[in-house]
């Protein structure tokens, strides 16, 4: 979002739900018939356009609860007058670096039983609402000639609709794909001194996919057999194992030969990925073997949709 734009009055600032709104119109003169959001490396951004984005998925009800300083709970709805630019299959693509607004979106996709969420097992959990103060607003009665720059800080923690926080734990995944970001200290519970997750009560609101939990055990079966033939997830699991080898170790050689050993042992795997038959015959977008099977995940959604 274009916070000083949107400030300004400016009709076309830039706005994350507006855009996708415009695709999804797009999308539906093209009759597709599902939509990835992917969300991986997404850290976040503008509370209200997490709130818009979500009401474009849903008729109506909460987005999301959130608890100021003083403890009081303030419940964030949908905003749209009961507007939908697309009501079919829809799945969340989140990694362990998806925090924050991005975590608002997927949590309230979830408790809707709106979407399934495919990735890593959880995203980042940063359940805590940022506030952005320009300094110089502070010094109106001050005649200054430099720019005081801002202050950032933590001010609020939101909550899911079903009352669950975001915080430490994350978003979990209905369905996991194997990557890298996986098996990695990302998040924030590898954080000292975090705030720890709690849960408040939950709010009434629809369900939208009826047997919801049986499709995603379906769709997860499925996902699970392509994954176990899959050359690109099979190099994954490997360097998986090769990183969680040494991130377990608390020493490295120094003794040259050895360190060279070890240094490409690692990079033969690498190397292996990218001389794989499957990945010179791919197009670029089609390289991203986790994307791909997203999409994937997405078809088989829009096929028993329709049964």
């Amino acid at each position: 979002m274009d916070f000083e734009g949107a400030i300004a009055g400016k009709k076309d600032y830039r706005s994350v739900s507006r855009d996708v709104d415009n695709i999804l119109q797009d999308f539906k003169k093209q009759n597709v018939d599902a939509v990835v959001v992917d969300l991986r490396s997404n850290g976040g951004g503008s509370l209200i356009e997490a709130i818009q984005l979500a009401g474009l998925f849903i008729k109506d009800g909460p987005v999301v609860q959130i608890r100021d300083r003083i403890g009081r709970l303030g419940i964030r709805r949908d905003m749209d007058n009961g507007y939908i630019a697309y009501d079919g299959p829809l799945v969340v693509l989140n990694s362990r670096m998806s925090a924050s607004a991005s975590e608002i979106f997927s949590g309230a996709m979830q408790d809707y039983r709106r979407a399934v969420i495919v990735g890593d097992s959880s995203s980042f959990g940063k359940g805590t609402v940022l506030e952005v103060v320009r300094l110089n607003d502070l010094f109106s009665l001050i005649p200054i000639n430099f720019n005081a720059g801002s202050l950032q800080y933590e001010s609020s923690v939101f909550y899911r609709v079903n009352g669950s926080s975001v915080q430490q734990l994350g978003v979990n995944a209905d369905i996991v794909i194997p990557s890298l970001t996986e098996v990695m200290e990302i998040g924030e519970r590898f954080s000292r001194n975090h705030l720890p997750y709690d849960e408040i009560d939950p709010l009434s609101y629809k369900r939208y996919y009826p047997g919801f939990e049986s499709m995603t055990a379906e769709l997860a079966k499925r996902s699970k057999e392509r994954i176990a033939k899959d050359k690109f997830f099979e190099i994954i699991l490997k360097e998986q194992g090769i990183y969680e080898k040494y991130r377990k170790e608390n020493r490295r050689s120094l003794n040259e030969k050895e360190r060279y050993k070890e240094y490409f042992a690692e990079k033969k795997l690498q190397d292996e990925s990218r001389k794989s038959p499957e990945e010179k015959k791919s197009k670029k977008e089609d390289k991203d073997g986790v994307l791909k099977e997203a999409v994937n995940i997405a078809a088989d959604f829009a096929e028993l949709q329709k049964r």
